[in-house]
């Protein structure tokens, strides 16, 4: 597996590549992937493609000089294929030919739900603590998912200043303007501090700081047209590939995913308001309620 990349550079990205021109024939296995309505495919800068199911990891895809690669984590194969358990030398193995039929991606499915999701259980914990859901990456699929011409782009990665990784939940296309989204769900830590500021307000600096960084408006700009061009070419783009502008004030979506309301609850929402209110104006926020969220 190629070590995945997330330099500062949007100019890695490729329009003429091998992996781009090998998918464009549609081979059999790439359209079962493409046909399954609980995956999403996202294009990375630095020429490699993620395959997700709910935020677990289905696929990466990459070219090499012995061509195409398609892999996937052992711990996702093991007990459904047979396969052998992890080895110290690698976690990732080849399933291009596992993907050949609807089937095995469905087993591949199931693995990420309960290896990663934790379910069922994790479904019975959130019933009993009065939630819907409590997996942020969840809540992020369901939407990519239900929207996939308005989420162009999940988990943006950017290294920063002393090689830290900064990661963008969503980016969405909103009227032919760019929108840099911060998903949270309303029962996370960092939305609400008695005694500080919140966590959330220097992160979601942070995204503003990127927008306005040097010449990224023009950059991300012709990156996203990119994205695009490609992911038409692909087969999992079709609609417009106009990007007008970018917003520059990113956006926080606070996602209520409470199923009981108590007084507690209540108060932990308006000060979670209030705090955003207050604080200062570089970012725009919304709450939703999660059962209103992809109607």
């Amino acid at each position: 597996m190629p070590k995945q990349k997330i330099n500062g550079s949007f100019m890695s990205l490729q329009e003429s590549h091998p992996l781009w021109e090998t998918l464009e024939t549609q081979p059999f296995w790439w359209s079962n992937i493409l046909n399954d309505p609980e995956l999403y495919v996202e294009v990375r800068k630095d020429n490699y493609i993620n395959v997700y199911y709910y935020g677990g990891c289905v696929a990466l895809i990459y070219w090499t000089k012995d061509g195409l690669m398609a892999e996937t984590n052992r711990k996702y194969v093991t007990d459904s294929f047979g396969m052998r358990a992890l080895s110290n030398t690698s976690c990732y193995c080849n399933c291009q030919a596992l993907f050949q039929s609807p089937e095995n991606l469905d087993a591949i499915k199931r693995r990420i739900a309960e290896v990663y999701h934790k379910q069922p259980m994790q479904a019975e914990t959130d019933s009993l603590k009065g939630v819907h859901i409590s997996s942020e990456k969840m809540v992020q699929g369901k939407l990519i998912l239900h929207s996939p011409y308005k989420f162009i782009d999940s988990e943006l990665a950017y290294q920063t200043q002393g090689r830290k990784t900064m990661r963008i939940d969503l980016i969405e296309l909103r009227n032919q303007m760019l929108v840099f989204v911060e998903l949270k769900l309303i029962t996370d830590s960092r939305l609400r501090h008695i005694n500080d500021t919140p966590e959330i307000m220097a992160q979601m600096k942070k995204y503003h700081d990127f927008i306005h960084q040097d010449n990224h408006l023009e950059a991300l700009k012709k990156y996203y047209h990119k994205i695009l061009q490609i992911k038409r070419r692909i087969g999992i783009w079709e609609g417009k590939n106009t990007i007008e502008s970018i917003s520059t004030r990113p956006e926080l979506l606070i996602v209520d995913t409470y199923s009981r309301m108590t007084k507690d609850r209540q108060t932990r929402i308006a000060n979670i308001r209030k705090s955003l209110e207050t604080g200062d104006s570089y970012f725009d926020f919304s709450i939703q309620k999660y059962q209103d969220l992809c109607k």
